[in-house]
């Protein structure tokens, strides 16, 4: 009898055990579904406005490229594309000069010594048609 007792003792506490452990398990299961019920309300209340953005940002790309077709100043900025169009053509040389000065001086100098060489042979071949153009009317003059 007293073995049947211990049984009872072993199998009674062995009951309130597992019903301790189902009631925090019912507990831990209650409040991991209210988690997850807020999880899920907020991602509803994030993935509306998600929604909503991305239907404003269609509108403004909408409204952006008919604003480009139909502005009323389209024709001041085209007037404006121009003049710095040609503001720009026209500053070509004071864009080089500022980003290479160096080598613009030294196609300069190299230039100069080049014309300089080439008047220099002008020159030197102009004096020897001269000189053979004196020489034969000497050589003429004493013929004659």
């Amino acid at each position: 009898m007293v073995m049947k007792n211990n049984l009872e003792l072993v199998q009674e506490l062995l009951e309130s055990r597992l019903n301790s452990l189902n009631e925090k398990l019912d507990i831990n299961n209650k409040n991991i579904l209210e988690v997850l019920g807020f999880i899920r309300e907020q991602t509803t209340k994030t993935n509306g406005r998600v929604t909503l953005l991305e239907l404003q940002l269609n509108e403004v790309i909408i409204n952006e490229s008919k604003h480009s077709i139909n502005c009323p100043r389209i024709v001041d900025i085209k007037k404006l594309e121009d003049r710095i169009t040609k503001f720009d053509e026209d500053n070509f040389i004071v864009r080089v000069l500022n980003r290479w000065p160096k080598q613009v001086i030294a196609i300069i100098i190299g230039g100069v010594i080049i014309t300089m060489f080439i008047a220099g042979v002008g020159v030197w071949q102009g004096y020897k048609v001269v000189q053979d153009i004196k020489s034969e009317l000497i050589v003429k003059q004493q013929i004659k």
